[in-house]
């Protein structure tokens, strides 16, 4: 969830099957540095997965065994084993554990950038345009090829000042689910909308992400500043 999380981007560029084999043997590798010893693979559902793109990698017989709880090792020396869970699952994923999200929409990945207790985040998109913004969102390092580029924030100094507020005064982890809360964010807002200060909604969610809000939390305070948005 937080910014400080390693995270790493594997463009799919025209090859699907290669980019999943390349986010697999860099996640080994990465996990033998680092003394990682779980990857968990996280796909969208477990159904048809036998026929996806990861068992085009790591072999049919293996995908369908794991896709019914069987760990499979994948450095016997280094003793890194990987597993199979679906996005809805992805909160029991082991804690430490390396987590590869494999082809999942924009409402899965964020359920993996909220999962607090991973020591990594791996991410292939299957379309440029969820990718795009999931780099925009936490700047990850490439493994691969790198072509892509995103637009910095475009944060005033005023709005930034008026978020650290925010993030300072109100309850983070539940977001704005507190009338106090929600009530102290719109007072903010309100202030800058008087102030004549623009600011962009993807931008508020992606400061709210990186500085540790879930993914509903991010939304709830876009939905708050919307209401005073020049």
């Amino acid at each position: 969830m937080s910014e400080k999380m390693p995270r790493f981007l594997v463009e799919c560029a025209n090859d699907h099957v290669e980019q999943v084999r390349t986010a697999v043997k860099r996640a080994v590798e990465y996990c033998i540095a680092e003394d990682i010893s779980r990857i968990t693979v996280i796909v969208p559902a477990l159904q048809h997965v036998d026929s996806s793109m990861l068992a085009m990698v790591l072999g049919v017989e293996n995908v369908k065994a794991m896709s019914q709880g069987t760990v499979l090792r994948v450095s016997d020396s280094q003793e890194v084993s990987i597993s199979l869970t679906p996005a809805a699952k992805v909160a029991n994923a082991d804690t430490g554990s390396l987590l590869l999200a494999v082809h999942l929409d924009e409402s899965d990945i964020g359920k993996v950038d909220d999962h607090s207790r991973a020591s990594v985040i791996v991410y292939c998109p299957w379309t440029e345009d969820v990718g795009r913004q999931w780099l925009r969102t936490w700047q990850p390092k490439f493994w691969g090829t790198q072509t892509w580029e995103v637009s910095p924030l475009g944060l005033s100094p005023a709005v930034e000042t008026a978020l650290e507020s925010i993030h300072t005064v109100v309850n983070v982890s539940s977001g704005l689910t507190h009338t106090s809360d929600k009530a102290f964010a719109a007072s903010q807002f309100k202030a800058l909308r008087k102030q004549g200060e623009f600011f962009d909604p993807d931008d508020l969610r992606i400061w709210a992400l990186r500085h540790g809000w879930h993914q509903s939390g991010a939304k709830a305070l876009v939905k708050v500043a919307g209401k005073y948005a020049n």
